[in-house]
């Protein structure tokens, strides 16, 4: 079966302002899948002049905050102080699981992707450029791509399914010349419900 794949554009931020940047894409997008009568709260980025809805449960802001941390700390650190730029991306894909029959009385559990949303950052030195316009061309690239989200998910739904559906969260890195990095790491999966 095939999935929607959505490539967001690029934001580039300092290595501060990143955390902000991914937490306001990252819950956006959550609250705008989240299927079901739902009660978001405005959360305020920490670095931007901006909020975002925040409607996921405990455990699922703890599962993203370890998710943008993990990506955040798997990234050199000295290359930035180095003035080289350093790119990764954040991937959300939203699955169904559904059971298969193996042999007799086996089954197993197939995860099904209907959708998988890439969120890429570029990380720049803090000192390559002048702080307040970097900070203002990045709020206004990330406000830009949460309106492209908000127009993606009012578009086309009826890839979407009508039962339960999780989400995963999964990253790679990428150095100056954009090739992909060989490990990938993936977090802990919780799910939707139709609560």
């Amino acid at each position: 079966m095939s999935y929607k794949e959505y490539q967001l554009g690029e934001i580039e931020t300092t290595y501060v302002q990143a955390r902000s940047a991914l937490q306001c894409l990252v819950h956006t997008l959550l609250f705008l899948r989240a299927p079901g009568l739902i009660c978001p709260r405005e959360a305020q980025c920490d670095h931007f002049n901006m909020s975002y809805a925040n409607c996921q449960g405990f455990e699922d802001n703890i599962m993203v905050e370890k998710s943008i941390d993990a990506f955040l700390h798997s990234l050199p650190k000295a290359e930035a102080a180095d003035k080289k730029m350093i790119r990764g991306c954040l991937t959300v894909s939203f699955y169904e699981r559904r059971k298969t029959k193996a042999y007799l009385i086996l089954s197993s559990e197939e995860h099904v992707v209907f959708e998988m949303w890439m969120l890429p950052i570029c990380i720049r030195p803090a000192a390559s450029t002048n702080l307040f316009a970097g900070q203002q061309e990045a709020e206004s690239k990330l406000r830009r791509q949460m309106h492209k989200m908000f127009e993606i998910v009012n578009g086309q739904v009826d890839h979407i399914p009508t039962v339960i559906y999780y989400f995963k969260i999964s990253s790679t890195q990428r150095n100056d010349n954009k090739r992909e990095s060989l490990s990938s790491r993936s977090f802990h999966t919780p799910s939707f419900s139709l609560a």
